[in-house]
């Protein structure tokens, strides 16, 4: 994947911090609390801005599995990459990646 992003901004970076306050965006939605990686958009293998960006925890990311969760954004139903997180299963549970940038910013402070 190629890296099309550039610096973060000081806006940016207020951001980011308050991503990682919250924690995983998925888990806050099943009203748990967990550390959080952040995952930009992707479109057509770019990275879309800084703006563009959800915190998830590692499995919710990467598919590395706390032992409670039973769908991680990495399970895919068809053929070809999963493409975090559009896996079928993680989009039916917790919505869109657009829809997860706003409920992130809707519970996020700056």
């Amino acid at each position: 994947m190629r890296h099309s992003t550039g610096n973060w901004t000081a806006k940016q970076k207020r951001r980011r911090d308050a991503m990682y306050e919250l924690g995983c965006i998925a888990c806050h939605i099943k009203g748990k609390r967990s550390e959080a990686q952040i995952h930009h958009v992707l479109s057509g293998h770019y990275r879309q801005s800084h703006d563009e960006t959800i915190p998830l925890c590692p499995y919710h990311h990467e598919g590395v599995p706390p032992g409670e969760y039973t769908v991680s954004m990495m399970e895919s139903a068809g053929a070809g990459p999963p493409g975090p997180p559009r896996a079928p299963r993680f989009k039916a549970e917790f919505g869109d990646e657009e829809g997860l940038i706003s409920a992130t910013n809707d519970a996020i402070t700056l």
